[in-house]
């Protein structure tokens, strides 16, 4: 039997309020089970009532660890969509052995926002004889459209990813 796991903040989010109302005849005897993202043992309640999870907690550098943790703990495989480098690399690092011995896989980077540079890469490799070593990428944000835009054109997740860990002062 399988469940349909969701992660939420201390204070319930109006989309697990939806999840939860589904009509369920497309989830016909799948129990839900919620966890709080700031309650450890009940990320760990949840991954052990789990074989796979897919987690998409983002901004990851944030949010995405504890579970992470949780799940190789349970021994439960882990799946997440997160583009974060400083996210995909600390769990590399930090994780890695502990995964290896729980014979748990973690994925991260199976998302949309991976595709492009995925894509592109292949693109590379299938251009040019030889093989390719190393590709380096960059990323520029802008806003074009119809109306003007004032303020940021970024995401605050993909913001706050790019500053893992810090403390931001404003002025």
């Amino acid at each position: 039997m399988g469940f349909l796991c969701v992660l939420e903040f201390s204070t319930p989010h109006p989309m697990v309020k939806k999840l939860c109302s589904l009509p369920r005849e497309n989830l016909i005897d799948i129990p839900i089970i919620i966890a709080d993202l700031k309650n450890e043992s009940s990320i760990l309640i949840m991954a052990k009532k789990c074989r796979v999870i897919l987690n998409c907690v983002g901004p990851y550098t944030w949010y995405g660890e504890a579970v992470v943790k949780a799940c190789i703990e349970a021994k439960t495989h882990h799946v997440d969509i997160t583009g974060e480098p400083y996210f995909m690399e600390y769990m590399q690092y930090e994780y890695n052995t502990r995964a290896q011995e729980s014979e748990v896989c973690v994925v991260s980077a199976c998302g949309i926002e991976t595709l492009p540079i995925d894509m592109g890469v292949l693109m590379l490799q299938d251009s040019f004889e030889g093989q390719v070593n190393s590709v380096d990428c960059y990323i520029s944000f802008g806003y074009e459209g119809p109306k003007p835009q004032k303020g940021a054109s970024l995401h605050t997740g993909t913001w706050q990813s790019g500053w893992p860990k810090c403390k931001i002062k404003s002025t």
